[in-house]
């Protein structure tokens, strides 16, 4: 598959500590075609997905964020976390992985509206949870092993929303190494 081209490349992180900060972004495509519920959404209509670079090769992710420039609508977002990088998923289509990618899957993190700022105009700001249950938040690491030393992932909508063309998203994993 395809990568999103990050726009933070510049500003990529080095593991040089216990703790690391990786960092993933794109721009969406230049229309605003209606996503419909559990739809992924990416930068390119093939699909591509996202890397979150210098991970280290094993550890825990300890908190993701997410902002995004331009949206005005309502939007429930879901990231998904993989250990290698998932197959069989396009830009504004459900998300429908193969069984091969079922093992590659590290936890997912929602972004829910309770958890939105609104930190400038059509600028928002989410901390992702993760729920096992309606309503049930998961606390703690989320543990990982790469053979890459990168992690992978697909932004999910849960609910379907009706997006402004040329979106920015900026999503950041904070990671603790072994």
């Amino acid at each position: 598959m395809t990568l999103v081209t990050n726009l933070d490349t510049a500003n990529v992180p080095e593991p040089t500590g216990k703790y690391t900060v990786s960092l993933a972004s794109f721009l969406r495509p230049n229309n605003a075609t209606i996503y419909t519920a559990l739809d992924v959404i990416s930068d390119a209509v093939t699909g591509a997905a996202l890397e979150f670079p210098n991970c280290g090769r094993s550890g825990a992710i300890r908190g993701v964020s997410m902002s995004n420039r331009l949206e005005s609508d309502t939007i429930t977002p879901r990231l998904w976390v993989f250990d290698s990088e998932p197959t069989n998923f396009a830009d504004n289509a459900p998300l429908a992985l193969v069984t091969a990618d079922l093992p590659k899957i590290v936890g997912h993190f929602d972004f829910v509206e309770a958890d939105k700022l609104l930190i400038g105009t059509l600028i928002n700001y989410y901390i992702g949870t993760r729920a096992k249950a309606a309503g049930e938040l998961v606390k703690g690491p989320v543990p990982f092993a790469t053979p890459t030393g990168s992690l992978y992932g697909l932004l999910q909508t849960v609910t379907g929303y009706t997006p402004i063309a040329l979106t920015s998203w900026v999503i950041r994993l904070g990671v603790e190494h072994d």
